[in-house]
């Protein structure tokens, strides 16, 4: 199984069902060893809008586990800690995030501590959290036809500051690490969870600052 963390419930019922007899015992092929294979990451799971429950990835692993050891078979839960795209300044940041147990609980099941580690070490990285936007109080004007400010919408002013900054880097000639050339436009990658008013407002932002969009 690939990507196991979006699997639904009712898909891995049917794993379940077609491995129930692995591990009962000699089979009609004494010869055969017959496994089961899972791959996932619960902190990758996008599809909950179809059924998938990372929740069944762990609850399924606790099942096989038992299944195997019953059978006095061989059961590993292996840990792919590194990662081949990333770096360490930015897979240390996502570490700290997540090193509190609370906080753990909402992405992962693993009671153990989050430790990734770069194929890339000597690659470059920078991780900058910026303060939280929130709603700001606005007086809309009593006629109606009068246009209403929404220049101080979260999403609005969060733009502003992505393309300010953009702006900034392009302006002041930042030089890519690791490349030893001046930043582009097109070396800058804006990745959101979905196309909605923050991508319309920066798009409008960075064109309104003469910055090439995609």
């Amino acid at each position: 199984l690939d990507e196991a963390q979006d699997t639904s419930p009712d898909q891995w019922e049917v794993v379940k069902k077609l491995t129930e007899e692995f591990f009962a015992g000699l089979g009609q092929r004494e010869a055969v060893r017959r496994t089961v294979f899972a791959v996932g990451d619960e902190k990758q799971s996008i599809y909950s809008f179809q059924g998938a429950a990372p929740d069944s990835f762990a609850e399924s692993r606790q099942l096989f586990a038992g299944r195997v050891r019953d059978a006095e078979a061989a059961f590993a839960n292996l840990k792919l800690t590194w990662s081949f795209r990333s770096s360490d300044d930015v897979l240390a940041a996502v570490d700290r995030v997540f090193a509190e147990p609370g906080v753990r609980r909402g992405i992962s099941h693993d009671p153990d501590p989050l430790s990734h580690k770069a194929i890339r070490n000597d690659a470059p990285g920078y991780v900058e959290v910026w303060p939280s936007v929130g709603a700001e109080m606005v007086e809309e004007p009593d006629d109606w036809t009068l246009p209403v400010n929404h220049a101080s919408a979260p999403a609005v002013r969060v733009a502003e500051h992505v393309a300010t900054t953009i702006q900034n880097w392009l302006k002041q000639g930042e030089v890519i690490e690791g490349k030893g050339r001046k930043l582009t436009a097109g070396d800058i990658l804006v990745l959101v969870r979905k196309r909605d008013r923050f991508v319309h407002a920066l798009s409008r932002s960075l064109k309104n600052r003469q910055i090439p969009v995609a």
